[in-house]
């Protein structure tokens, strides 16, 4: 190719303020990408939004923002005619999806394929099951499109090359990492939410999409309440009050509601700062492609109960006491656990600290940048 290697980078919703999973990778990689030294000219394509200005054009780092419009339809029809108008080489799309006609070569980053192996339409809230039904008819198309798929854990590659009969060569797996936010062992004594807090508690970050298991999480309160060991409180960010209360009453667990804490959406100042103060941090999901609160809540010192199954042993490492995610019996006994072994805590918040050395947005980004060097070859 003549000339500099035009990138194209779909980064959708990286400037809304209430930012998740996918949106966090794609911004940590973007900020590593834009530190690093590279010949490559980039075009960061996202939807208009002055929530956070979280990025900013730079001399080859170009921020092309677009008007609103739902999802679907941005990204199959107006990331192609920015592909066309920009003359973009490589169209890097980061969140499952990519459009059906890209207009030119094509990297797609699969998290994962959850909603390929097991999908059932009365799941979750109707914004995640219209998702669900997307993905469901767009990722199988445009995963075999794609000159390559990035995922994010080995588990996640060998999950995708057997669904689609992919051989070892397509798909590299991108490991995710922790901000480095999180790594400053700092805390703030003045940040009123983490303040407000009443210790001691556990820290779960649920929300309403099934594979999270608030369902194992209640049943296991529901346990530890019948033993009389429920000596602590359950704080739960950015969970819909009817929904949790459903919960509670569909597995009938009305004892443990007064030792849970709802709270709304943390942002990172804040959250961090939840983290070290939290006795425990639960995470036991049914399924995961990564995990990476599994790892901010190590950089914070925070031992971790995490569960046995897909991404998370190898993510965690050492570093975590496991649990059948299936089991409310071993989430309860793991958190009994911990809570009483003051010296179990410390080993595993010090192998925690330890383990999230392993990952780097950096070295993820330098990964990125040997795929994008393939294309100019």
């Amino acid at each position: 190719m003549a000339g500099k290697l035009k990138i194209g980078i779909e980064a959708q919703r990286i400037f809304r303020r209430e930012k998740h999973g996918m949106d966090i990778v794609v911004l940590e990689l973007l900020k590593s990408i834009k530190s690093l030294d590279t010949d490559f000219e980039f075009y960061i394509f996202a939807q208009k939004n002055e929530d956070d200005i979280c990025l900013s054009s730079d001399k080859n780092f170009h921020i092309i923002q677009t008007n609103n419009m739902s999802y679907p339809l941005w990204e199959q029809w107006k990331l192609p005619s920015l592909v066309k108008k920009y003359d973009i080489d490589v169209l890097h799309c980061t969140s499952n999806t990519a459009p059906v006609f890209p207009g030119t070569k094509s990297i797609t980053t699969i998290h994962d394929i959850i909603y390929l192996e097991s999908f059932n339409f009365r799941d979750g809230t109707w914004y995640q099951r219209f998702g669900n039904l997307y993905r469901k008819f767009i990722v199988p198309i445009v995963a075999k499109k794609s000159e390559k798929i990035i995922t994010v854990s080995n588990f996640e590659k060998g999950r995708i090359d057997k669904y689609f009969g992919f051989d070892s060569d397509k798909t590299v797996v991108i490991y995710n990492a922790c901000s480095d936010y999180f790594l400053d062992d700092s805390i703030s004594n003045n940040d009123e939410v983490a303040q407000s807090l009443e210790k001691p508690y556990v820290l779960f970050l649920g929300n309403t999409d099934p594979k999270k298991n608030m369902k194992g999480v209640i049943e296991s309160l529901k346990i530890l309440f019948n033993r009389n060991e429920l000596n602590f409180n359950l704080v739960i960010p950015d969970i819909d009050d009817s929904y949790l209360q459903n919960i509670i009453n569909k597995y009938g667990c009305d004892g443990v509601k007064d030792k849970i804490i709802r709270m709304p959406y943390v942002p990172n100042t804040s959250l961090k700062n939840i983290y070290k103060n939290a006795s425990i941090f639960l995470y036991p999901s049914l399924r995961e492609s990564f995990g990476i609160p599994i790892l901010e809540a190590m950089a914070c010192g925070t031992p971790v109960i995490t569960s046995n199954t897909s991404a998370m042993p190898e993510i965690a490492g050492d570093a975590a006491e496991f649990i059948d995610p299936k089991n409310s019996e071993s989430i309860a006994n793991a958190i009994s656990m911990l809570m009483n072994s003051d010296s179990r805590r410390n080993e595993l918040s010090e192998k925690g600290k330890i383990r999230v050395n392993e990952f780097s947005w950096e070295k993820s980004a330098e990964k990125l940048l040997e795929l994008y060097e393939s294309f100019a070859k």
